[in-house]
């Protein structure tokens, strides 16, 4: 029979039971552990360190260096070399004379003739319909072609155009504002740039107007 781990007390041996001595093996850990730390710690307060030092001194040393004995100093610059002046004799009064004239220049008469001389610039503001005093006159009128494509299809339509006469009556130039079909643009413009006026009169003298009219193309029924 294996002997049981135990305590002699008073004639009798007690069991070990690790579990019910767990709290006191503890505490006397603890002691111990305390006692050897306040042991180191006083231990220790009364060490002294000393600064460490190198047993070989290492010893620096500095050498003055006479610089203005090596810098060689540089070759002075040659010497331009002179240009002998020339000494300019005075001239006498009369080379004086003959040089000032010969400097001179001299410069004719100019004349204009007015016969050579251009007409100024006619004027040619282009008055509106309404502001000259007599408006211009429809002397030959020019029918306008129509659309063959337009006629096919039964197209009718208007075109509103600005022309400006001329102070010879003729039409100058011209323009569509406005168009119901554009097929009846260009046959517009090519009747009324075929018109004929007689000018029209601004202070008793021909101008050049403006004038806006509409071209009317319609099928006859």
């Amino acid at each position: 029979m294996a002997e049981e781990k135990g305590v002699k007390k008073g004639g009798l041996i007690k069991a070990y039971d690790p579990e019910l001595e767990y709290a006191t093996d503890l505490e006397k850990a603890i002691g111990v552990s305390l006692l050897f730390f306040i042991v180191i710690f006083l231990t220790v307060r009364h060490m002294e360190i000393k600064a460490y030092k190198p047993k070989t001194v290492t010893v620096t040393q500095v050498e003055n260096i006479n610089l203005e004995a090596q810098i060689e100093e540089p070759p002075p610059p040659k010497a331009k070399p002179q240009v002998p002046k020339q000494i300019e004799e005075a001239a006498t009064p009369e080379e004086e004379k003959e040089a000032a004239a010969s400097d001179t220049v001299s410069i004719g008469p100019t004349t204009f003739n007015e016969a050579e001389l251009p007409p100024p610039p006619e004027e040619d503001t282009v008055y509106s319909f309404a502001m000259v005093q007599q408006k211009p006159k429809l002397i030959k009128r020019v029918l306008p072609e129509y659309p063959e494509l337009a006629r096919k299809a039964g197209l009718e339509g208007k075109v509103i155009v600005e022309y400006i006469v001329g102070k010879d009556g003729h039409v100058k130039s011209a323009r569509v504002l406005k168009s119901d079909n554009e097929i009846f643009n260009q046959a517009a413009l090519n009747a009324v740039k075929q018109y004929v006026f007689k000018p029209a009169m601004q202070n008793d003298r021909p101008v050049s107007v403006r004038v806006i009219q509409p071209i009317v193309f319609a099928l006859e029924r």
